[in-house]
């Protein structure tokens, strides 16, 4: 985070923590230096580096620095919903991979944009855990959302042929939807630094 992080961004780093599998929060100490963050990710093994910045109180960009050497990606962040103001809104399980739905990364900048943001996450998806994470480019904001595939049976009366009785049948179907887990929120890019 950045130097004296309110607590909105603890929260937010937070659930960032259940969309990225094997991620980890460290408190930034005021006189850390982005550089000693860096050289300390390294010796620990560490493949990126997400620093999230705040103004007046509230979570307003985001540094994603690829390690050992690079590129740094520098997003605005805005329209921050977190789970708790979503409506319906599920608990995303912790270390677990996500599926990762990427749309709209046509362009040579969108490519590399999405391969950066595809190493955040495992190669190979926990698909029996039915968690997907979104990101859909749009006019140069990505926009992010974190759902969760819910199935859920339902009996329903079915009217009865003319051949048989006129009881009504009952019938189980299975009926699939969507539940929001959070956090929701909309990136733009600002700069990439190799």
């Amino acid at each position: 985070t950045c130097p004296k992080p309110s607590k909105a961004t603890h929260t937010f780093v937070k659930e960032l923590e259940c969309v990225f599998p094997f991620s980890t929060y460290k408190k930034r100490k005021e006189t850390t230096l982005v550089s000693q963050v860096v050289e300390y990710a390294i010796d620990q093994g560490h493949t990126a580096v997400m620093i999230i910045n705040e103004d007046v109180k509230q979570v307003d960009a985001m540094t994603l620095i690829h390690l050992p050497h690079g590129p740094t990606l520098s997003f605005k962040l805005s329209s921050l919903r977190l789970s708790h103001s979503i409506f319906g809104h599920g608990k995303a399980l912790r270390d677990n991979f996500p599926e990762l739905v990427m749309n709209n990364f046509r362009t040579r900048l969108g490519r590399r944009i999405g391969r950066s943001l595809r190493s955040l996450f495992h190669t190979k998806p926990m698909c029996h855990n039915r968690q997907v994470a979104t990101f859909h480019n749009q006019r140069d904001y990505l926009f992010f959302r974190h759902h969760r595939y819910v199935f859920e049976k339902r009996k329903e009366k079915v009217k009865a042929s003319e051949s048989e009785t006129g009881e009504p049948k009952t019938q189980t179907k299975i009926q699939t939807r969507l539940q929001e887990l959070g956090p929701r929120f909309t990136l733009k890019l600002l700069h990439i630094q190799k």
